[in-house]
């Protein structure tokens, strides 16, 4: 649909976007450090949904290289910066006793689902076209599914504003009081 070869496609999208990709890193563990690892997630994922819009509302500006390599630079370099944000909250939640199974767990599904998203684009998509009635009775075009992209990235964010961090370290200091509250104490009698 771009007008690239494969070739070019994939020096851009497996070469190119390594720098981005690092800095983005880089750059959104300092700042989740610095400003929170929601604000980051936010500002990732959130700049992935609406770049995501904002190509879907621009289909005649997809032959132009610039404009479409931007898109997949900054596509990759948001995705980099809201995955650490993704991260550091996944660690910031996991229990002390069970952390590195509960992370291992966060970081298989972000994988895997990631991967399955990807799987899943193909057919979701054949789902929906209807060749043998004409291009008119497709329920999906190219930007319809820009557009897709960008709801389903900025509507879990919705969610995110629910969830509280401090909560964790309420739970574990209740359990550890309950263990040394309920504890007799050896300085008495």
């Amino acid at each position: 649909q771009l007008g690239w070869s494969d070739v070019e496609f994939s020096t851009l999208a497996g070469m190119y976007v390594i720098g981005p990709q690092l800095a983005a890193t880089m750059l959104g563990g300092f700042l989740a450090d610095r400003v929170g690892r929601r604000t980051i997630m936010i500002i990732g994922y959130g700049g992935v949904g609406l770049l995501a819009m904002v190509f879907a509302a621009f289909p005649g500006l997809w032959h132009a290289r610039w404009f479409a390599a931007g898109y997949v630079l900054l596509f990759d370099g948001l995705l980099a910066a809201a995955s650490v944000g993704f991260l550091a909250m996944s660690m910031r939640v996991s229990w002390t006793n069970a952390a590195a199974t509960v992370f291992t767990t966060y970081m298989t599904l972000s994988n895997v689902s990631h991967v399955i998203g990807n799987w899943l684009a193909g057919p979701v998509r054949e789902l929906f076209m209807f060749p043998d009635r004409g291009a008119s009775a497709n329920l999906f075009s190219y930007e319809l599914t820009f557009w897709l992209v960008g709801i389903v990235f900025l509507l879990p964010l919705l969610l995110l504003l629910r969830v509280d961090t401090r909560e964790v370290e309420r739970r574990q200091q209740a359990r550890e009081c309950g263990a040394a509250c309920s504890a007799p104490s050896s300085a008495s009698g």
